[in-house]
């Protein structure tokens, strides 16, 4: 592809090659390509979906701004053609690419056949360059939107073609006021217009709630788009910077479905009820739990669900991975939901070589105290390391969920919604925000993203969390082998992702003693905490912590091997 971009008077010009084409979701594709310079990543619309449940059928696509040869687009939906149905919401792999002088309306069918026929220019000025930088996103707003070409051309390209949607049945319905968002950022949509799996009947907050009840700049937030955390007018009139590691970075349309997708087919949401109603934990206790087998190649998955001490004066429950299978099961899942574009704009506004994910969970509150504890993730990682937090389930008609404090313990309050993910890095205080949802039966629950660019003056510090059971804490061979998988200059994404390096893991203790553990079933002792971490740590490989580079099949494209 060749990708061009008009920049203060001067223009540059980015070549490079594609590298993946992936299906992301219901009404979003994604081709990733690396450039010379800096990865890009290319993000079309796709507007117009038709796959029956009862098969692949019959596929019309729009793409809009891709890059990549007309060869590519046949080869393209002809693999889709052969994929089979019935895999993640919508039913169906969907499979997408677009020339780099023209946009295409294509369509494929079961047997394989395509046709192609040819839309509109696009503005060849409006192009962009794979190097440069973020920093330009202001001039370009003003070129118009950006994802149409900025000009007249594009929205005649949307008034030619009809839009098609899904209802929860997967068939077919007319929402030609409703256009899909656009992935490239150029586009500001309505983020209240949220995409839900089918049979899930619940509703966010309406984004109305967050204007209303933060104490911090916030609009809404195109996918992908970065904006820092700062202080609204109540507070300080020039809305200075809250911390320089805190922000709000704006999420696909289609994430909240495929994330409470995946908790619904593991049964997590409603564990996470019974959790706080039925059977509550103490605090400082945990329990593992048995989930069934959801992109994990056939295999169920193991979690350990944590409460932590009365320090944090609420009834928080963690929910994590209890070994490595389950943490590559998540993955996949944070793949489908396009946090790619995450990573992206997390790694730009941060200038990171490179970032991988470490832990992930989900967590959930039914009630918390006004004295909650504030606290920081990370500290002293060189602004390497980074906590996302992503709305699971909201309450409806409840209040602030979190407060964010500033280095002098300004402390402000933030309602979330799932257009945007929290981020917090180093000396990011924040805390839960006090609330009681038990007179309602209901729970608060989010999904949590730990990730980092590693190198080896911050790898002991992250490596060294002591709440989670995995990774193991101290766990730095390991993590090393995570480093600069998920994002990268040369096109490491979530998409594309094939898994770490090669890690072997041994047992410290003799084999006798580990295996007369695991009879006794120590290996998955629920608490005390400190007991069941030395146990799984000194014997790692007879527990199954993690897995052997044979079961692990390293190498190998982790959609092939967590399906």
């Amino acid at each position: 592809y060749s990708m061009k971009r008009r920049r203060s008077g001067s223009s540059s010009v980015g070549k490079g090659r594609i590298s993946t084409i992936a299906y992301l979701g219901q009404a979003d594709m994604k081709i990733s390509c690396s450039g010379k310079r800096k990865r890009h990543t290319s993000l079309v619309t796709v507007t117009n979906c038709s796959v029956p449940s009862s098969g692949l059928g019959q596929q019309l696509f729009r793409a809009r701004r891709s890059k990549a040869s007309a060869a590519t687009l046949i080869t393209a939906l002809l693999v889709a053609a052969l994929l089979s149905p019935n895999v993640l919401y919508p039913p169906g792999h969907l499979l997408v690419a677009a020339s780099n002088d023209e946009d295409y309306v294509a369509a494929g069918t079961c047997d394989g056949k395509v046709e192609e026929a040819s839309g509109s220019t696009p503005n060849e000025d409006d192009d962009i360059d794979a190097s440069d930088d973020e920093d330009d996103d202001d001039d370009d707003s003003s070129d118009g939107d950006d994802s149409s070409g900025g000009d007249e051309e594009g929205e005649d390209y949307d008034e030619e073609y009809e839009h098609y949607k899904y209802d929860g049945d997967g068939n077919e319905y007319d929402a030609d006021a409703d256009e899909a968002s656009s992935w490239s950022g150029a586009r500001a949509t309505d983020p209240d217009d949220l995409l839900s799996a089918p049979g899930d009947n619940y509703k966010p907050p309406p984004y109305s709630d967050v204007w209303e009840m933060s104490d911090f700049v916030a609009p809404s937030l195109r996918p992908g788009e970065l904006k820092m955390l700062r202080w609204n007018d109540d507070w300080f009139e020039d809305k200075r910077l809250v911390q320089n590691y805190a922000a709000r970075i704006g999420l696909p349309k289609h994430a909240l479905a495929v994330l409470r997708k995946y908790a619904s087919d593991l049964g997590m949401l409603e564990e996470m009820h019974k959790s706080h109603y039925e059977y509550p934990l103490e605090p400082e206790s945990g329990r593992f739990h048995v989930t069934p087998a959801v992109h994990s190649g056939g295999h169920p998955l193991k979690w350990y669900i944590q409460r932590p001490g009365t320090h944090f004066d609420s009834d928080m429950h963690w929910f994590g991975c209890a070994e490595e299978r389950t943490h590559e099961s998540f993955i996949r899942v944070l793949a489908d939901a396009g946090i790619d574009l995450v990573l992206d704009a997390i790694a730009e506004e941060y200038e990171l070589d490179t970032l991988s994910i470490q832990g992930v969970g989900f967590l959930s509150t039914s009630h918390a105290d006004v004295d909650s504890i504030i606290h920081a993730d990370w500290r002293e990682t060189g602004g390497k390391a980074f906590n996302i937090l992503l709305p699971l389930e909201q309450v409806p008609g409840s209040g602030p969920e979190m407060y964010v404090a500033d280095d002098d313990n300004n402390r402000g309050e933030i309602k979330l919604h799932p257009n945007f993910g929290l981020i917090q890095g180093d000396d990011s205080m924040h805390g839960t925000h006090e609330c009681n949802h038990r007179p309602t039966g209901k729970i608060r629950a989010s999904v949590y993203i730990y990730i980092a660019d590693l190198t080896r003056r911050n790898l002991d510090i992250v490596a060294a969390d002591p709440t989670a059971i995995f990774p193991l804490p101290d766990s730095v061979q390991w993590l090393w082998t995570q480093r600069g998988r998920h994002w990268s200059p040369d096109g490491a994404s979530l998409v594309n992702d094939v898994g770490r390096r090669s890690f072997s893991p041994v047992d410290k203790w003799s084999t006798e003693v580990c295996e007369e553990k695991k009879q006794r079933g120590l290996c998955e002792l629920d608490y005390p905490l400190e007991t069941l971490l030395e146990i799984r740590t000194n014997c790692a490989l007879t527990c199954k912590v993690f897995l052997t580079d044979e079961e692990y099949q390293l190498g190998v494209s982790r959609s092939e091997v967590f399906y």
